[in-house]
């Protein structure tokens, strides 16, 4: 089976290429060359930016290597992955099976290629926004909840998988080290929380990852890590995690990886249990007052440092919410279903899976 889908979130992506290639065994391959753009055929942030955001996913690389019907790029998030890459023509003198579109601008033009190849036209909703193409019938997987589609429509819900080995539990190290991986965050709704409670604890080692986006730098900033394996290890080398936002999410990738990993994350729980906008995302049931995490919705600095003080001091009790972050991830996530569910939609047979 051959699937051809739009890129523009890397680890988005890597979950498409958990799914496709690594359980099913399928071929999965991306745009690339602004012909794309130029036959609307990418619609991405086209009205807002023309061409500008276009060229950030599909100009080609000077190392691109060229493979006669399609071309490859080593994947600098993921060392160990390689982008198959097909340009218009490319894509128009072969057979594919399945076309997606992960972002709602690319839906109906998507659709239209798909209808060219006789290739079954699916999307992926990985956001709680956008107005997906309906009409044209679709099938959906959907990182989301509760499930958009409408009636009539085929379609699972599928979370964003991610390497597990990857993100794995270890029992953590000496405590101090309290991070944020949320990207843009300083220029973000509840930086001033984070501010405020670094300033009262300068003995704990307060970390700001990911970009600032226009936001100046300030004495929090670690840096941008590029690769995955080297978020993954860092996260681990927290004590606490710490996720304070009201936008961007559906799935949330921080998220799922704090948890799946074992670190108790301080957030504002009412964003993701439908407290604040009335959309339920599908991570609230990760959250677990006390026992998983602490709500700060609202809370002042001297409550969100309180919490961070009492487990430092009791390291039993910390220990066991490290343990149980891990256990109750596992337990409400299971990727192994969610796939063999997509399996059995797109092919009408359950699947043998191999755990990516």
């Amino acid at each position: 089976m051959r699937v051809f889908a739009d890129f523009h979130h890397h680890a988005l992506y890597e979950s498409l290429r958990i799914l496709f290639e690594d359980r099913f065994g399928w071929e999965l391959y991306r745009p690339i060359g602004m012909e794309w753009f130029a036959e609307e055929l990418w619609n991405y942030e086209r009205a807002e930016w023309g061409e500008n955001v276009a060229h950030q996913y599909l100009d080609p690389w000077s190392d691109d290597i060229d493979r006669g019907d399609h071309w490859e790029r080593r994947d600098r998030k993921y060392p160990n992955r390689i982008f198959k890459m097909v340009t218009l023509e490319q894509y128009r003198a072969q057979r594919w099976d399945f076309v997606i579109a992960t972002l709602d601008h690319n839906d109906t033009a998507y659709a239209k290629i798909a209808r060219e190849k006789g290739a079954r036209f699916g999307i992926e909703i990985g956001n709680q926004w956008g107005d997906r193409a309906w009409g044209e019938k679709p099938f959906v997987l959907s990182a989301i909840k509760p499930d958009p589609w409408p009636d009539g429509i085929e379609g699972v819900t599928l979370r964003q998988e991610f390497d597990l080995d990857q993100f794995r539990y270890e029992p953590p190290g000496p405590f101090g080290i309290i991070s944020s991986f949320m990207q843009c965050y300083p220029e973000g709704a509840g930086y001033s929380d984070w501010t405020q409670a670094a300033r009262l604890a300068p003995d704990l080692d307060w970390r700001v990852y990911g970009a600032y986006g226009t936001a100046s730098d300030d004495e929090w900033k670690a840096g941008d890590i590029e690769r995955v394996d080297d978020i993954a290890v860092a996260m681990r080398a927290s004590s606490v995690g710490w996720h304070v936002k009201r936008w961007s999410d559906g799935f949330g990738h921080v998220i799922h990886n704090w948890f799946a990993l074992g670190r108790p994350v301080l957030a504002w729980t009412s964003y993701y249990d439908g407290r604040w906008d009335g959309l339920r995302r599908i991570s609230a049931d990760l959250f677990r007052e006390g026992v998983t995490s602490f709500d700060i919705t609202g809370k002042p600095a001297e409550y969100s440092v309180g919490i961070i003080r009492e487990l430092a001091r009791d390291q039993d009790r910390y220990l066991r919410m490290c343990e149980e972050t891990a256990a109750h991830f596992r337990r409400i996530v299971d990727f192994d279903a969610e796939a063999d569910a997509a399996h059995m939609m797109l092919t009408g047979e359950h699947a043998r899976l191999v755990a990516a």
